[in-house]
């Protein structure tokens, strides 16, 4: 009887051990972001731009940029404008979910705010939105029913995504559910109800802990190496759009 309960013991640890090794095998990355105000962000003096960006979010292929654009215009005060898009892609064969959270300086005031996704496709035709989930608010919306494409190439906007946020909130989630993969450029966080001081019109750019983009429109700022945030400045050259970030990392 000893002996039957000790081979129990031992089975059961021996498929603990291989279960604790399976779920290690789903891997989630987790890749920084961003957030500035609404305004043109313009290649300021003393930053270097960073050229061929395609691999640029370093160690990780699972996030990559779509264009091997550098910045266009290096002088200062000028503005640079370099499309580029990102991609959240899911492998059912190496079990890992990609997740892009994107972080910024807590909000100031509670409302309703409208989350806005620009240029989202997918690799195959007509399931651009089949495998994305937001969270945003501890509310997750499926992109399933939202969006329906008819090919890779066809851009639309993503719009519709309303939510009453609280003060403080900072992260919003994109999640892989699936096995293909959906592209996205920007994102836009808006508050549908101004109130005085609150932001207006917040655009996210994707980072990590090396380098990092932000970007308004199709304009394009690259920095290096940043872990501190940027005091807001502003460049009248190109607008006089203000811009802050948070630690990136």
């Amino acid at each position: 009887m000893k002996n039957i309960l000790n081979w129990r013991v031992g089975y059961f640890l021996i498929v603990f051990v291989f279960f604790i090794i399976y779920l290690a095998s789903y891997t989630i990355f987790e890749v920084n972001a961003v957030v500035y105000d609404s305004g043109e962000l313009c290649l300021d003096t003393g930053f270097n731009p960073i050229n061929g960006l395609s691999n640029w979010v370093t160690g990780n292929s699972n996030f990559r940029r779509n264009y091997g654009h550098g910045v266009s215009s290096l002088c200062p005060g000028c503005c640079g404008a370099v499309p580029g898009s990102y991609w959240v892609r899911n492998n059912a064969a190496d079990k890992v979910q990609r997740v892009l959270t994107v972080k910024t300086p807590s909000l100031p005031s509670a409302g309703m705010y409208q989350f806005t996704i620009n240029y989202l496709i997918g690799d195959v035709p007509s399931q651009a939105d089949e495998n994305m989930q937001i969270v945003i608010g501890g509310e997750t919306f499926d992109l399933r029913d939202g969006v329906e494409l008819v090919n890779a190439n066809d851009l639309r906007d993503y719009s519709n995504i309303t939510v009453n946020l609280n003060a403080g909130v900072n992260s919003f989630d994109i999640k892989g559910i699936g096995d293909d993969s959906v592209q996205v450029e920007a994102f836009r966080l808006v508050e549908v109800v101004a109130s005085p001081g609150s932001i207006r019109n917040l655009n996210f750019a994707i980072s990590n802990s090396k380098s990092w983009i932000q970007t308004y429109g199709l304009d394009i700022r690259v920095d290096g190496g940043f872990y501190n945030p940027i005091p807001a400045t502003a460049n009248v050259a190109c607008g006089g759009g203000a811009y802050s970030s948070g630690t990136t990392g």
